[in-house]
């Protein structure tokens, strides 16, 4: 199953807000001042229903291996276009390459997600990270 440290951590992350003092966001301005503009996109509903949405469609394809140690998991970040497919798909960590390449499958094989609705658009092509860990 796919867990989330809560929508609110993708969310975050999806903007390149991680908390940290004088970290990059994607649009070029620093943590420290994009805050206010990134958490208005980020607390709107529809923006947290598509990417609930997306997180179910990604889970309906994730496979496990059912050999698969308990504690393994993997992060990846990837970025949509407006449509709703993705621009690009990068690991960022895995305690198993076999449980990484089934997120990779289920990623390529689970989009488009649909198109991104207009009064969402403030995560069109930016860098969202999910972490994915076995549940079993």
């Amino acid at each position: 199953m796919l867990r989330l440290h809560g929508i609110a951590t993708l969310c975050a992350l999806a903007t390149g807000l991680m908390g940290a003092s004088g970290i990059q966001t994607d649009s070029g301005t620093t943590a420290e001042t994009a805050p206010q503009q990134s958490t208005s996109c980020l607390e709107r509903p529809i923006v947290v229903a598509y990417l609930l949405h997306l997180e179910d469609q990604v889970m309906a394809y994730w496979v496990v291996p059912e050999d698969s140690l308990t504690d393994q998991a993997v992060v990846v970040r990837f970025r949509l276009a407006e449509d709703g497919s993705l621009l690009t798909y990068e690991q960022l960590s895995s305690t198993s390459q076999r449980v990484a390449n089934t997120v990779e499958l289920a990623m390529q094989h689970s989009g488009p997600f649909g198109r991104i609705p207009w009064n969402a658009t403030c995560i069109i092509g930016r860098g969202i990270e999910m972490r994915f860990e076995n549940p079993y």
